[in-house]
Protein backbone atom coordinates (compact mmCIF):
# COMPACT_ATOMS: atom_id res chain seq x y z
CA UNK A 1 0.00 0.00 0.00
CA UNK A 2 1.15 3.12 -0.91
CA UNK A 3 -0.43 7.06 -0.69
CA UNK A 4 1.01 9.14 -3.43
CA UNK A 5 0.70 12.85 -4.00
CA UNK A 6 0.03 13.86 -7.04
CA UNK A 7 -2.47 14.51 -9.89
CA UNK A 8 -4.46 12.43 -11.95
CA UNK A 9 -4.18 12.15 -16.29
CA UNK A 10 -7.68 11.83 -16.58
CA UNK A 11 -11.12 12.24 -14.69
CA UNK A 12 -11.49 9.07 -12.36
CA UNK A 13 -14.13 7.86 -9.74
CA UNK A 14 -13.28 5.70 -6.40
CA UNK A 15 -12.29 2.28 -7.25
CA UNK A 16 -10.86 2.81 -10.85
CA UNK A 17 -7.32 2.17 -11.80
CA UNK A 18 -5.36 5.66 -12.41
CA UNK A 19 -2.53 7.35 -12.85
CA UNK A 20 -0.92 9.95 -11.04
CA UNK A 21 1.62 12.20 -12.10
CA UNK A 22 3.62 13.29 -9.16
CA UNK A 23 4.94 16.73 -8.37
CA UNK A 24 8.51 15.72 -9.74
CA UNK A 25 7.31 13.82 -12.83
CA UNK A 26 7.01 10.37 -11.60
CA UNK A 27 4.15 8.48 -12.87
CA UNK A 28 1.75 5.88 -10.84
CA UNK A 29 -0.34 3.63 -11.51
CA UNK A 30 -3.27 1.96 -8.66
CA UNK A 31 -6.60 2.16 -7.45
CA UNK A 32 -8.09 5.40 -6.43
CA UNK A 33 -9.60 5.20 -2.95
CA UNK A 34 -10.28 8.56 -2.07
CA UNK A 35 -9.75 12.26 -3.14
CA UNK A 36 -7.70 14.67 -0.31
CA UNK A 37 -7.60 12.02 2.16
CA UNK A 38 -6.50 13.51 5.58
CA UNK A 39 -3.44 12.41 7.12
CA UNK A 40 -4.23 9.78 10.22
CA UNK A 41 -1.39 9.13 11.85
CA UNK A 42 -0.05 9.98 15.25
CA UNK A 43 3.23 9.14 17.68
CA UNK A 44 1.55 6.90 19.48
CA UNK A 45 1.06 6.73 23.17
CA UNK A 46 2.51 8.74 25.72
CA UNK A 47 5.83 7.47 27.04
CA UNK A 48 5.97 9.04 31.07
CA UNK A 49 9.92 8.59 31.01
CA UNK A 50 10.22 11.12 28.47
CA UNK A 51 7.83 14.00 29.49
CA UNK A 52 10.60 15.33 31.95
CA UNK A 53 13.53 14.82 29.29
CA UNK A 54 13.79 18.43 28.58
CA UNK A 55 13.79 19.85 32.27
CA UNK A 56 16.07 17.16 33.30
CA UNK A 57 18.59 18.23 30.04
CA UNK A 58 18.23 22.01 31.18
CA UNK A 59 18.69 21.19 34.85
CA UNK A 60 22.12 19.38 33.88
CA UNK A 61 23.10 21.98 31.21
CA UNK A 62 22.71 24.64 34.04
CA UNK A 63 24.29 22.50 36.57
CA UNK A 64 27.09 22.44 34.44
CA UNK A 65 27.51 26.84 34.55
Amino acid sequence: MLWVKGFLEEDAEIGQEVTVRTIIGRSLKGKMIAVNPPYEHNFGRTIPELLTVGKELRDLIEGEG
